[in-house]
This record gives C-alpha cells, sequence and structure tokens, in this order.
C-alpha cells in the first residue's frame, strides 16, 4: 500500500511554562476544551469509557464555528502516549483530518523549563478523487480556497495553542 501524502499538513509550535504531566492535563481534558476553546459550540463524548477518560478509541461529537458556519466531526482518539503524544482522527466528505500534540519536556532535570508543545493538523483524501465537471470543480476548489484555508486554520490552531498554554500556565502557577 503507497502511502498518500496530505494535501495540507501544518505544525504550530509554543512553549508552555508548565510541566507535560500538566500541559497534559489540559489537552486531554475533553470536556475542558470545549470550555476553553471559544470556536467549539458542542461537545458529546460518545465513547463509554466514563467522564474524564482519555485513551486510544475515546470518540466524541464535535461542533465547531469554522467559516461563519457550524460543522460537526466526529473525532477519535489513534494513539495515546501519555505525557508525550497524542493522535486524533476524523474523515469527512472524503478528507481524513489528523490533528495531535507532541509534548517535550524543556530544560534540564533539576531546573525543569515547562514544555515546548506542537500541534499537528494533516488533511488527506481518502478514496479516489472525483472525476470530470465535479472532479475539476474540486481541484480549482482547492487551488483557490485552499490557501486561503491554510491561513485560517493556521490562525485558528495559533490562538488555541495560546490558550492551551495560558491555561496550563495557570494550573500550575495553581490557579484555576
Amino acid at each position: 500500500m503507497t502511502a498518500v501524502e496530505p494535501m495540507w499538513s501544518i505544525r504550530v509550535s509554543r512553549h508552555v511554562e508548565a510541566p507535560a504531566a500538566v500541559v497534559w492535563q489540559v489537552v486531554t481534558d475533553l470536556e475542558g476544551m470545549a470550555g476553553l476553546l471559544p470556536d467549539i459550540v458542542r461537545l458529546e463524548r460518545l465513547s463509554d469509557d466514563g467522564p474524564g477518560a482519555y485513551r486510544r478509541g475515546t470518540r466524541w461529537r464535535e461542533t465547531r464555528r469554522m467559516f461563519g458556519r457550524e460543522a460537526t466531526e466526529t473525532m477519535e482518539v489513534t494513539a495515546v502516549d501519555p505525557e508525550r503524544r497524542t493522535d486524533i482522527v476524523a474523515e469527512h466528505g472524503g478528507v481524513r483530518y489528523d490533528t495531535g500534540f507532541d509534548l517535550t519536556p524543556a530544560g534540564n532535570g533539576a531546573e525543569p523549563g515547562g514544555t515546548d508543545l506542537v500541534f499537528r493538523f494533516d488533511a488527506t483524501q481518502v478514496g479516489e478523487p472525483a472525476t470530470g465537471v465535479k472532479g475539476l470543480a474540486e481541484r480549482v476548489g482547492m487551488t483557490v480556497m485552499g490557501p486561503l484555508a491554510m491561513r485560517v486554520t493556521r490562525k485558528q490552531m495559533e490562538r488555541e495553542l495560546s490558550l492551551i498554554a495560558q491555561r496550563a500556565g495557570n494550573l500550575a502557577a495553581g490557579g484555576g
């Protein structure tokens, strides 16, 4: 099987003034993320693994406001390496969306220096591309709108990463 290159790939990184355990707590708190990130309109846990649970197979339905409209996706955790990495996947309209976080402790042992956090996003076409007029319209749409969508997505990721860093920093400092 041949690997398919993503149509879009974005990486956003930031240093967080909090230990990896605290950053992990924030990025894996689904219900908390729904309250933290303003673009999330609704979040409904679908997996029967209990409130607060986060593990491979955890699923939820997330509704976000994007480009002035609401869009709902079913998300699933596909990989978990606690306090280091998590991968999440969603599919919609012939596109697979892979998102995730990489956490790396910064500083050296005796003097911890917080956590370097990377937010990843890849969009990959799944299945056969459309042909004929529909395929042409999709290719033209991606050529015209793709760069704009990439810029908007990057800005949204930067904003979300900033909010995650702020929340983790507050928790690490003993605040809420």
